[in-house]
């Protein structure tokens, strides 16, 4: 085709003309045309004209714009002269308020028509949801993904609101979703492809640490299964076990969605069996036995990209047991209800997460208490690779004129607390913790290194057999280890700077992906 060939065709897409009897006819169709409007120019000056007289710009039916909306565009181009790049700018800016208000399916479109009467009409085509299709969903009911997007066909697509769905579900939910919007069957449909990634349907995982006391067995072992699904509507069972010399432990987690914005129902329980079986004591065979039931409920009450405010209502009902010698000692029942919020702050380089609760314990004889705890957590990227965490939680109580249940005591020492010391080396009815860790890379990429220094104080209840507040600090540095794929380990060397006894701790894990 030579270039008076493409000129041609151009003007038969673009712009003609046409006269017939009476009067003139002018006919348009500015799709592209300001993309082409240099070449038509140059080249159409001797067979069209530059422009036309628009006296009204008609639109079909909006559903999404108001008349007055259009009319503030469109009236822009009425009563005068338009050249084509004008028509096609009209055009734009219909488009671009489409765009505005998310409406990323819908548009304007001017077809190729005879201007009669000098009266132009644009289409207005608002897309509509055609098919809602799940793909990926393995062990996940394709009804609870659609229960919670919430879409229906017919209905507008409007990006921000998709996006916003699509963020709550990924961030109240273990499995991730994706979209994927496509030109649907029918004219005017768009079809929306959710593909969902979903972990592994069930994990087991065998651990060992040395997280326990002399006096009940350091060295533990413990086996942990998770079901991510058990009947296809997310709701996850946990069950571990765990051993050593002097303890045996077990525990139970099941977790349900009960709506479709998040909320989460839980049932937890765990137990402990321990004997002494070393120490001071352990001639008089001492033995302990505790269990707690709980129902932990959880409501995301927002979920923001920046912000996330989480509600939280405890239930529990605690028992404990002593036994010397095989005779019963001491037994406790013990019902708690809690109250807590939690929230979370995302920013481009740091995640600050914190907690707060309001425990109300109620003691079998009479006896109930109040405590206030709090957990601030900030871990924030600094340089390359590197991460800092830093770490402030603890106890309160209005009175401290009684021991709290040693359960509801504040504990300090260990892997979890402050390294350096044993575990639960001690604890009262008030106390704080504070920690910086500094995670860097090493010259492994399997090794993570880290250096933190942790420090915390207790206050026990002021009876004349207690002992005085107690303050701990640790020094020291760590690493983690990826063995493998599915194995991978923990190591912290620590020091006490605190207490009589400043011999170096060794606090290790490991566990095993099986």
């Amino acid at each position: 085709m030579d270039k008076r060939q493409r000129t041609k065709a151009l003007l038969a897409l673009l712009l003609c003309l046409s006269t017939t009897v009476g009067h003139a006819e002018e006919v348009i169709s500015p799709d592209d045309a300001e993309a082409k409007q240099s070449v038509l120019q140059e080249e159409t000056k001797q067979e069209a004209p530059e422009s036309v007289y628009i006296h009204t710009i008609v639109t079909t039916r909006s559903d999404i714009l108001t008349p007055d909306e259009l009319k503030a565009i469109t009236g822009k181009y009425e009563g005068r002269s338009v050249s084509i790049s004008e028509l096609s700018q009209a055009v734009q800016e219909i488009n671009s308020l489409y765009t505005k208000k998310q409406f990323v399916t819908s548009k304007a479109i001017l077809q190729p028509q005879k201007i009669t009467d000098g009266i132009l009409k644009i289409d207005l085509v608002e897309g509509r949801i055609g098919k809602i299709i799940v793909e990926g969903n393995k062990t996940t009911r394709e009804k609870y993904i659609k229960d919670r997007i919430k879409l229906q066909s017919g209905e507008f697509v409007r990006l921000d609101a998709l996006n916003e769905v699509i963020y709550r579900f990924n961030q109240t939910n273990d499995v991730r979703l994706q979209v994927e919007l496509k030109a649907g069957e029918l004219p005017g449909t768009t079809d929306c492809i959710f593909r969902i990634a979903e972990p592994e349907v069930t994990q087991t995982i065998l651990f060992t640490d040395n997280s326990g006391r002399d006096t009940i067995g350091l060295y533990r072992v413990g086996l942990t299964y998770i079901h991510n699904s058990l009947t296809g509507n997310r709701d996850k069972i946990a069950l571990t076990g765990l051993n050593s010399h002097g303890t045996t432990a077990g525990a139970f987690v099941y977790s349900q969605a009960i709506d479709t914005k998040g909320t989460r129902l839980s049932l937890t329980y765990d137990s402990n069996q321990v004997t002494m079986i070393s120490g001071p004591l352990q001639s008089l065979d001492i033995q302990g036995d505790s269990s707690d039931i709980g129902l932990i409920l959880n409501h995301p009450k927002i979920v923001h990209p920046d912000f996330k405010l989480e509600l939280i209502a405890e239930g529990h009902q605690k028992k404990s047991a002593t036994s010397f010698s095989g005779e019963s000692l001491l037994e406790t029942k013990l019902k708690t209800l809690v109250v807590g919020a939690a929230t979370q702050y995302n920013k481009e380089n740091s995640v600050l997460y914190n907690r707060q609760d309001v425990t109300r314990g109620f003691v079998e004889g009479g006896q109930s208490f109040t405590k206030y705890n709090f957990y601030v957590v900030e871990q924030r990227a600094i340089k390359k690779d590197r991460l800092l965490t830093l770490r402030f939680n603890g106890q309160w109580t209005p009175t401290n004129d009684r021991p709290l249940p040693s359960s509801e005591q504040f504990s300090l020492g260990g892997s979890g607390t402050v390294r350096g010391y044993d575990e639960g080396f001690t604890s009262g009815n008030r106390g704080y913790l504070v920690s910086a860790e500094l995670s860097f890379p090493t010259a492994s990429a399997k090794v993570k290194g880290n250096a933190f220094i942790d420090h915390g104080g207790v206050y026990p209840y002021a009876g004349n057999w207690e002992s005085g507040n107690t303050y701990l600090t640790g020094i020291g540095v760590g690493a983690n280890i990826a063995f493998s794929p599915k194995t991978s380990g923990k190591v912290y060397i620590a020091a006490p700077l605190s207490g009589e006894d400043r011999s170096i701790h060794i606090h290790a894990s490991v566990q095993f992906v099986l």
